[in-house]
């Protein structure tokens, strides 16, 4: 399974910034928009890496006890308050697998 996960790893780092917009809009919800726990807003801020303004900031969440092991998720901000909504890598990498086959 951890092959899969590297595949997957790699495949996140393609991942544009309009990439995961159409990634957030695919999802299906039944209350007509993502919106934030704190405020009730419904405005997002998708970060850009800074190294390439094409390519959304991939966060990592260290595992304990496992050096170098951590889970990678993208990150909207609301603009409104600034809380913010996490989305595993792996998941929109798989998405994204499927939309470019």
């Amino acid at each position: 399974m951890e092959k899969k996960y590297e595949g997957l790893s790699a495949v996140a780092k393609k991942v544009t910034v309009d990439d995961l917009g159409d990634y957030m809009l695919s999802v299906k919800n039944n209350k007509n928009g993502i919106f934030c726990y704190i405020c009730g807003g419904n405005n997002w801020d998708l970060h850009r890496n800074p190294d390439d303004k094409e390519k959304p900031v991939i966060l990592t969440f260290p595992i304990p006890d496992r050096d170098g092991v951590g889970v990678w998720s993208f990150y909207m901000m609301c603009t409104n308050c600034g809380g913010m909504h996490f989305i595993n890598a792996n998941k929109v990498a798989t998405w994204w697998e499927t939309k470019n086959k």
